[in-house]
């Protein structure tokens, strides 16, 4: 994706920062971050190329022709970056709703071990413990 004269370490900055904002979990958001990530650079390097045609010693016609070229390609990035945003946001709000879904979960297993069983509960009348009346379930 890099072509000669652009810097890796740029695109890593660009990367990492995109990653820290967004802080994908799964390698589906990493995939919509990658996308989002590599369409920001592809609108950069247009801008860029846009800026070297108003400087180049072109006819005002070539200028049009090729400035109308990066205005469709700019177009088509900013929709495939506008997509993977909107995936992404989607992605990560089925996780949460994923893991809010699993701690509900774990919740009540966890209360449910940790209550006692109504057949083991004694009501006030019964024999207390050390006595020799068995234990009866709770029928109140």
């Amino acid at each position: 994706m890099l072509i000669p004269g652009e810097d890796p370490e740029e695109y890593k900055q660009l990367w990492d920062e995109l990653s820290a904002e967004w802080q994908p979990q799964t390698r589906t958001e990493r995939l919509h971050l990658e996308q989002m990530a590599t369409n920001q650079w592809l609108l950069a390097r247009i801008a860029r190329g846009e800026r070297q045609i108003f400087e180049a010693d072109l006819e005002f016609k070539e200028q049009i022709v090729l400035l109308n070229y990066a205005s469709i390609y700019r177009v088509r990035l900013e929709r495939s970056f506008t997509s993977a945003l909107h995936q992404l946001k989607k992605a990560q709000k089925e996780r949460q709703a994923r893991q809010r879904q699993q701690a509900q979960t774990a919740k009540a297993v966890q209360a449910e071990h940790a209550a006692p069983h109504p057949e083991y509960v004694m009501s006030a009348g019964e024999a207390q413990p050390g006595f020799s009346s068995p234990i009866t379930p709770d029928t109140r």
